[in-house]
């Protein structure tokens, strides 16, 4: 015979539900997210309006460079 107010518990099978639910609540967020990421960006890239086009857009403050010219018997090394 059957006792007839005997306390069932569920809560095992509760929690095991619920560790299953969010486990596969994140697997599919895990997986949602990585098959729609896109490459970050590089830091070096500069984007093509920001780079000159022409070499370098300042001229040089001195002539140091052409020394070499002017002082005989010095080679530029």
């Amino acid at each position: 015979m059957d006792i007839l107010f005997k306390k069932q518990n569920n809560t095992g099978l509760w929690i095991a539900a619920g560790i299953g639910v969010v486990a596969a609540a994140a697997g599919a967020l895990t997986w949602f997210l990585y098959r729609n990421r896109e490459e970050a960006p590089h830091e070096n890239d500069v984007p093509a309006y920001l780079q000159h086009q022409h070499g370098n857009p300042k001229k040089p403050k001195s002539d140091v460079h052409e020394l070499h010219a002017i002082v005989p018997g010095h080679t530029e090394e």
